[in-house]
């Protein structure tokens, strides 16, 4: 790939893992529009002056996937906050749609594979609110953005470059670029894993921690073997096709 990962790369204080999905070329000679759509991490903590550069860059419409069992809604400033209420439309629209995370059937997933195919074949209907929420956005960027920013930001992603037609393997580079901007993060949270700790728990949280090319690779895979691609899966689902084209004319030149 010959753009510059770091020139998409936002750097956003108290965040860690915020990119434009812009740029990448699609399979018959277009691209994605720059500034349409941006993949992030929680935004919770970020401050005024970050909440202004976000609103600066064209953001007009933040996309919280987060469910109930995490951090309170309103911990967003655009939630909190009435001051961004007539600039940017903030909307809570859970992809795990469970009041706990303990127990679900994403919990008991054995490997980070297993829990994306959940994911979409449990929470289809979430999903398609989510690609609805997109097409039917107000005009400007839209940034969605869940905890880590990896795992559900990363599947929302995968589904619309996959729709747009941008090929399987750019759509995995761009899935483990995650991996590099959340280390420090990583390392943080190791640094406070107890050293009697279960040494499979810990194994376990180390590979839920990774985002391997091949872990988008199987999935995209499983959405074209399972639903027959992207778009059959969102049409399936009951987004309506005319969101579809909406959504491809949103975000790719």
């Amino acid at each position: 790939m010959l753009i510059d990962h770091a020139a998409r790369r936002l750097l956003w204080d108290a965040c860690h893992n915020v990119r434009d999905i812009g740029g990448y070329d699609t399979a018959d000679g277009r691209h994605i529009r720059w500034r349409a759509v941006v993949r992030a991490d929680d935004l919770c903590n970020l401050s005024e002056e970050g909440s202004e550069r976000l609103i600066d860059y064209g953001i007009r419409t933040v996309i919280d996937l987060r469910g109930p069992w995490e951090s309170p809604h309103d911990s967003s400033p655009f939630a909190r906050s009435s001051r961004y209420a007539e600039t940017v439309t903030y909307l809570n629209l859970p992809v795990i749609d469970v009041t706990e995370f303990t127990g679900s059937p994403v919990e008991r997933a054995r490997t980070i594979e297993e829990s994306y195919r959940v994911i979409l074949d449990v929470y289809q209907s979430e999903i398609a609110a989510v690609m609805t929420a997109i097409a039917r956005a107000r005009a400007g960027g839209i940034l969605i953005h869940c905890h880590a920013g990896k795992d559900r930001t990363g599947l929302i992603t995968g589904l619309l470059l996959s729709l747009a037609g941008v090929p399987v393997e750019t759509i995995a580079e761009d899935y483990a670029l995650s991996d590099t901007y959340l280390q420090p993060l990583y390392d943080r949270w190791l640094e406070h894993v107890p050293e009697n700790a279960d040494p499979e728990m810990v194994e376990r949280l180390r590979q839920y921690e990774l985002c391997l090319p091949d872990t988008m690779l199987a999935t995209l895979s499983y959405i074209d073997e399972r639903h027959g691609g992207a778009e059959s899966y969102l049409i399936d689902a009951a987004v309506d096709p005319r969101d579809v084209e909406r959504i491809r004319q949103r975000i790719v030149e």
